[in-house]
């Protein structure tokens, strides 16, 4: 799921009257990428003269693919956090009694699945999720061969400039592709390919999208 700060106001407006008696203002809520802290609670504290304010924001990272389900247990976990400090209750710890209460609480009452800490083990990141945009040279040779290419965008002018002087070549094309067929392919930066035979090339050629020029995906 893809989240914004405008769903993380919504969610605590929601947990604050749910979960809280609605004794919360609104803190800063922002996103993160984070790879180890999927969610943090910052309390800062200035001297105005006769008194300490303390100014509130609580994070929530969007490193990994996770569910409503799971950013919501994050944000309530930081929002325990918030209450504590707000609220001006004593812990024993940053997860002391009073926090493992009202986790404990929170998760029986409503039934939630907010621990102590998440594992990030397994978690999938989100940018692994986001298929790439990759620049393909398909080629055939004057023998009736064929080769596919996943090029690196930078080397595009130099394999351009081997293709005309390349005497072998009967015809070429560029595309672009999502398919994961490329995924483990080196990007390579001068003119060499994987040959592939003829039914396999038109099959994947079909399923990509022929560009005009290289330079339109660089």
């Amino acid at each position: 799921m893809i989240i914004t700060e405008e769903y993380l106001d919504k969610a605590f407006d929601k947990y604050n009257i749910k979960m809280f008696d609605n004794k919360l203002p609104r803190p800063r809520l922002r996103l993160a990428k984070s790879k180890t802290k999927l969610g943090r609670m910052q309390c800062r504290q200035t001297w105005m003269g006769k008194w300490w304010t303390k100014d509130y924001t609580i994070y929530v990272s969007t490193y990994y693919d996770l569910s409503s389900t799971q950013f919501d247990d994050i944000l309530i976990h930081e929002m325990i956090h918030y209450a504590i400090s707000y609220l001006g209750l004593v812990d024993t710890s940053a997860h002391g009694t009073v926090f493992k209460a009202m986790m404990e609480t929170i998760n029986r009452k409503f039934r939630r699945n907010i621990t102590v800490t998440m594992k990030t083990e397994g978690l999938v990141p989100r940018n692994a999720m986001e298929r790439k945009d990759y620049l393909v040279l398909g080629v055939t040779t004057k023998n009736g061969s064929h080769f596919l290419s996943s090029v690196n965008p930078s080397a595009v002018k130099k394999i351009e400039t081997q293709l005309q002087t390349a005497t072998e070549i009967k015809s070429y094309d560029w595309f672009s592709s999502k398919d994961d067929f490329f995924q483990n392919m080196p990007r390579v930066r001068s003119l060499r390919g994987i040959r592939v035979d003829e039914l396999r090339f038109k099959e994947m050629i079909r399923k990509m999208r022929l560009l005009t020029s290289p330079f339109l995906l660089t």
